[in-house]
């Protein structure tokens, strides 16, 4: 961790102020959590990982991770994946409320802009905006288990899955509520699905009124590209 370090039997809380222009070699440039990592306000920004296959230019979490009460992570660029934050398979993230990227400060990298998943995810809120992957998943690239269930997901770019690349045989989503829009890629503006799991809910809203709409794509699948799982 360039600035915080939490090991697994800690517990930090950030509420307000700023963590930024930190350095690290390889990974969690802002924060490194093995721990427990709360941050309900503040801003994590412009930190850097050197590596040429560096990866979390803002956070690494391989334990508890929650991001919420209008708490932003900004201006992250990463050569590897997870720009913004990198879950790793024994790591929970849940977002609540927030910004991760911004039209002026794009969190960006190979995959994963925003998110890089291979642990559980839980999106109630927020906003994952304006992040960009040279390869998958502009916004937030799963390879393990998310679900989505409020919040907006708009405005990144990928090649593959601008808003949500999904890839992986282990890879699940579940879309409820949330809305992924704006979003654009070569392969799935809004949504890349390769070799997982893919459910859109239909119980709290319909596919036609919002919750996948206005995504583009350069190729195929403006708002979901289906190459191969469910």
């Amino acid at each position: 961790g360039g600035a915080v370090y939490n090991g697994a039997n800690g517990e930090f809380t950030l509420t307000s102020g700023t963590i930024s222009e930190n350095s690290a070699i390889d990974c969690g440039a802002g924060i490194y959590n093995e721990g427990k990592t709360q941050i309900s306000g503040g801003t994590i920004k412009a930190n850097s990982v050197s590596s040429a296959s560096g990866y979390a230019g803002a956070v690494y979490n391989a334990g508890t991770f929650t991001l919420s009460a209008g708490a932003s992570i900004l201006s992250h660029e990463v050569a590897g994946a997870g720009g913004g934050v990198y879950n790793d398979s024994v790591g929970t993230f849940t977002f609540s409320s927030g910004s991760i990227g911004s039209a002026d400060s794009p969190n960006k990298a190979e995959n994963g802009g925003g998110v890089y998943n291979k642990g559980t995810v839980v999106l109630t809120g927020g906003e994952i905006r304006a992040n960009t992957a040279s390869v998958s998943g502009g916004g937030v690239y799963n390879a393990g288990t998310m679900t989505v269930s409020n919040g907006k997901i708009e405005y990144n770019d990928a090649v593959n899955g601008g808003g949500i690349a999904n890839i992986g045989e282990s890879a699940e989503i579940l879309i409820q509520v949330c809305t992924v829009e704006y979003n654009s890629a070569t392969y799935g503006g809004g949504v890349y699905s390769e070799g997982g799991s893919l459910e859109l809910s239909s119980e709290d809203t319909s596919f036609g009124f919002g919750v996948i709409h206005q995504n583009t794509a350069r190729s195929y699948g403006g708002g979901v590209y289906l190459k191969s799982g469910t």
